[in-house]
């Protein structure tokens, strides 16, 4: 009897042997008798347990052999547990196989390594491996090789339709290393899916069932027809998907810990049953020396991709704190390992998207993509020719593109490949996917009032008690806690505004959430579930990116406000409403005066439960389901916070000069004095986010009158924000603000530019000038925050927040003699500035900026 025979009777009769016995798993194997292998092949057939024969249906037991048109062939029953795939948030104690490394930020990337999607539900607390880096057949890019169910798995529409599935791959966003290990919502993204395998599913849980869903408390649950069964739905191949990664994200060869070089794919011949294996995933690192042997290289099960859940959305109404999730799909033509005895560990949480090894003539190569397993056991992949054929992938070991593909990214440097000739690149290489990213460029700050949404990220929006842990959904604002928990601080949630562009010491004049209710209600057939109003309170905190919570022990840890706010939400609130807190300012704005607030800092609102208890409801359990929580939301339907509020100056009272650019002439400034416009200086509306004054080099300057607030008798600071037109190299300067009379011979200060760098310059009473020139020179049409300081004893000058020059002064300033020019030398009818004017402030009596590096003060200024 050939194993080819045994191979072949699988997978003809492999899926009718599971339907009728229930069996886990079957294999083309060897027969083993009284515990030995025999090495006779056979089918084998792994049961979850062995049960006596005369128990059996006739059906239902499994025959000594097997027939089929080339002859019969003989079974074995084995016990295995049915295999599972699902991806895994919390890194089990294996710590000392390397789940540290691989739950770490890498880049370039490689595989092997923490990854998963921000994808509502399983985004908040799931996390999975990505595999290895490969070549999409069809444009050449590069792209990240992981599993279908680490990518928000996508379904197959007329075989189960899972409420949590995604068949968009744009919508899916990637990150590296996972949000729920080490990973950041925003820094550590590398991309978004590209496509993926679907999946047909054979069953699945009915979760609009209006009797609600199986629950693990029952031992027997009383509506059968919850789970809905696909017997037409084909057998699965291939449980994968890719990644486009994003522009300028580098990726390397290699696998952590295991390799550096590069991996190719193996062919069908190379990979034999007994062969070791290799793996490094997500939770286990690399498995040393081996991972094991492979058992079959043609097998089929049905694999379980269902969970146990805490309580979502509607459902507490049950009294039931968790249900079971029915989900399954049969796959076919798959490859079985066992673990080997110095391994021990296979299949755990978290690995899955692992691409599996095989040292093949002293090379490294992937024989699979590994997707499935129970405990330590045994587990499953797929061979890596049907991956690659399935999603059209090649292994990428040569740095090489198809005709016409546009230019590739080496080293940081751009190469523009021709044909199909690849550029020399050694084994260790890097190659950056896609294009170089954008420049940066300034932004404004917001003034006065803007509408910040909750970021779409799952860890920022909901906290529930009973397991310590994030909810998966964050679709629901959850209020109470069933059963109680002693010591539960009763966190109804917890909503996060990040990377608030607000610098420190505003002033907040307006702060509201406002919410709204979802029109879909998930299945759920209530939007609220209490029997009376809910009363929550809202407090605040301010949070840094290092102090960023992952959990709801860290959530309660957060230091709230003193201030809060009550609000009392209708219990008959309508799909659609729009719910508006009470003013928020008192709140928000103890938050922004922390004194750890910076512009990018995060706000959250703490939305604490008080709905009083009664004796007829003494742990009332409430839900709010409110649009816009789930990642892939709009921002507008999102929990909104609404705030306004204006700028204030510290040190407003030192000002003696505030100009900002207006939207319309004339020119104003805050302090009184009064401006005059000469030439046909005009305001700029167009050229960048805030209006600008342009000058054109010939004849345009304002003009404030002489005055003592111009002295430089004391500390004294002069910035700008501005952009020039033309930076000459040499020769010719341009002079944007200072004080110079008419016969140019004294110069008490000035700005201006020289040789193509920032001056700033100051005379004493002797008529010496001191003078300090910037280190680098100015592009054109590029917008500079620029600033001089004179303290007395010394002059700086700082260029987009950077020193670039310091100086010693001795004596004393000179006097003024002439007005305050700005566009020209001073009360000369020279050096003339060609470019915009953002804002312009003069500062007498403190020093505003000190030391090597500084914060510029955003434009426009202050004028309170």
């Amino acid at each position: 009897m050939s194993m080819q025979r045994v191979e072949s009777m699988v997978a003809e009769q492999a899926r009718d042997l599971m339907a009728r016995t229930g069996a886990t798993l079957v294999m083309a194997g060897t027969k083993t008798t009284g515990g030995k292998d025999t090495g006779q092949p056979a089918v084998v057939v792994a049961v979850p347990k062995k049960v006596p024969l005369h128990e059996l249906p006739p059906e239902a037991v499994v025959p000594p052999r097997l027939m089929g048109p080339g002859g019969s062939v003989p079974t074995d029953v084995v016990t295995m547990p049915r295999p599972t795939a699902r991806p895994r948030r919390n890194c089990p104690e294996v710590r000392d196989l390397g789940c540290d490394r691989a739950i770490a930020r890498h880049r370039p990337l490689v595989g092997g390594i923490s990854m998963f999607h921000a994808r509502w539900p399983w985004c908040a607390e799931a996390a999975g491996t990505l595999g290895a880096v490969v070549r999409d057949a069809g444009d050449g890019r590069l792209v990240g090789l992981t599993k279908n169910h680490c990518l928000g798995l996508a379904y197959h529409p007329s075989y189960g339709r899972p409420w949590f599935g995604e068949n968009d791959p744009s919508r899916v966003v990637v990150h590296q290393p996972a949000v729920p290990d080490t990973g950041h919502p925003e820094r550590d993204r590398i991309g978004v899916a590209k496509r993926m395998a679907p999946l047909a599913f054979a069953e699945a849980t009915r979760l609009d069932h209006p009797n609600g869903v199986p629950d693990e408390g029952f031992a027997v649950w009383p509506f059968p027809d919850v789970v809905v069964k696909f017997p037409a739905a084909p057998a699965n191949t291939v449980d994968g998907g890719l990644i486009a990664l994003d522009a300028g994200v580098e990726a390397a060869w290699g696998m952590l810990d295991i390799t550096a070089g590069p991996l190719p794919f193996a062919t069908r011949a190379e990979v034999v049953r007994g062969m070791p294996i290799y793996k490094a995933g997500r939770t286990t690192g690399r498995v040393p020396p081996a991972l094991g042997t492979i058992l079959s290289t043609s097998a089929a099960s049905t694999i379980s991709y269902g969970d146990v859940y805490s309580r979502l959305p509607g459902w507490e109404q049950d009294a039931v704190p968790r249900f079971v999730e029915t989900l399954a799909a049969v796959f076919t033509g798959q490859m079985v390992f066992a673990a080997g005895a110095s391994g021990g560990v296979t299949n755990q949480p978290g690995d899955s998207g692992s691409v599996v090894l095989g040292l093949i003539g002293g090379q490294f190569k992937i024989i699979g993509l590994y997707f499935a397993g129970a405990g330590t056991g045994y587990g499953l992949f797929t061979p890596i020719w049907t991956v690659a054929d399935a999603l059209q992938i090649e292994a990428y070991t040569s740095v090489r593109a198809p005709a016409g593909a546009g230019p590739r990214w080496f080293f940081g440097v751009a190469c523009q490949v021709t044909g199909n000739a690849p550029p020399a690149i050694s084994q260790g290489a890097v190659e950056a996917a896609g294009e170089a990213a954008p420049p940066v460029t300034v932004e404004p700050l917001p003034t006065g009032a803007a509408v910040f949404p909750v970021r779409h990220r799952a860890d920022v929006m909901q906290v529930v008690a009973e397991d310590n842990r994030l909810t998966h959904g964050a679709a629901v604002i959850r209020l109470g806690v069933w059963p109680p928990v002693p010591g539960y601080k009763r966190h109804a949630a917890c909503l996060t505004f990040e990377d608030l562009p607000i610098p420190a010491g505003v002033e907040v004049t307006a702060a509201a959430l406002e919410l709204t209710v979802s029109p879909q209600a998930l299945h759920d057939r209530r939007l609220f579930n209490p029997q009376q109003d809910i009363t929550l309170t809202l407090q605040a905190s301010a949070l840094g990116d290092a102090s960023r919570p992952r959990n709801f022990d860290d959530w309660n840890a957060v230091p709230g406000t003193t201030a809060a706010v009550a609000w009392s939400l209708p219990r008959d609130a309508a799909p659609g409403q729009v719910l508006t807190s009470p003013d928020l300012t008192d709140v928000v704005q103890e938050a922004l005066s922390h004194p750890h607030w910076n512009p990018g800092s995060s706000l959250t609102l703490h939305c604490l439960d008080q709905t009083p208890l009664t004796p007829e409801e003494p742990a009332l359990a409430a839900s709010l389901l409110c649009c816009g929580l789930g990642v892939d939301a709009l921002p507008e339907q999102a929990p909104r916070l609404h705030l306004a509020w204006r700028t204030v100056d510290a040190s407003f009272e030192f000002v003696q000069l505030c100009l900002n650019a207006p939207a319309a002439l004339p020119v104003l400034d805050a302090t009184g004095k009064p401006v005059t416009r000469y030439g046909d200086v005009a305001v700029d509306t167009a050229a960048l986010p805030v209006p600008a004054l342009r000058f054109d080099g010939s004849g345009d300057y304002l003009s404030v009158p002489q005055s003592d607030a111009f002295y430089p008798d004391a500390e004294f600071t002069v910035e700008a924000w501005l952009q020039f037109d033309t930076v000459p190299a040499s020769g010719a300067s341009q002079t944007w603000c200072g004080v110079r009379n008419s016969g140019g011979a004294y110069t008490p200060w000035q700005l201006q530019l020289v040789n193509g760098k920032a001056q700033f310059l100051v005379a004493n009473a002797s008529n010496t000038n001191f003078s300090v020139l910037g280190s680098s020179v100015l592009a054109p049409n590029t917008l500079y925050h620029l600033a001089g300081v004179f303290t007395g004893t010394h002059l700086a000058l700082y260029v987009n927040g950077v020193r670039e020059g310091i100086v010693s002064f001795s004596g004393a300033p000179r006097t003024l003699v002439s007005p305050l020019g700005i566009g020209r030398a001073g009360d000369n009818a020279s050096r003339y500035f060609s470019g915009l004017l953002v804002a312009l402030r003069i500062t007498k009596g403190v020093t505003r900026y000190a030391g090597s590096a500084i914060t510029p003060a955003p434009y426009p200024f202050p004028e309170a």
